[in-house]
């Protein structure tokens, strides 16, 4: 009885180990100088779950134990132009790259 319940924890382990990953990466500006404190947010198309997260110092996040599926990445920060990256694709234990790059609000040169 003892070993069948081994067995069976064994397997769920497994199950829920590998039920989804990661998005990570870095969030800079357009002159390639990274930036902390951004609001990154993954919005899962289908169901629209989502997850937030901040950047650190060096620009960088991580978003760990993502359910598998389709996500829509946003990149907010004030003084800064949102940015969303969409379609990406997480599937069993995946280690996504999703790097975003944000320009200054206000700073779109309009040609008339």
């Amino acid at each position: 009885m003892l070993s069948v319940i081994l067995i069976l924890f064994i397997c769920l382990s497994t199950a829920f180990a590998q039920s989804g990953g990661t998005i990570h990466g870095r969030v800079q500006d357009s002159s390639g100088a990274v930036i902390p404190e951004v609001t990154v947010t993954a919005i899962e198309q289908d169901t629209n779950v989502s997850r937030s997260t901040i950047t650190d110092n060096s620009g960088l996040f991580v978003l760990p134990g993502l359910p598998v599926g389709t996500w829509d990445i946003r990149f907010s920060k004030a003084s800064f132009e949102p940015q969303v990256r969409s379609g990406v694709l997480l599937q069993v234990n995946t280690n996504v790259e999703v790097d975003g790059t944000l320009a200054v609000a206000g700073s779109a040169t309009k040609v008339t």
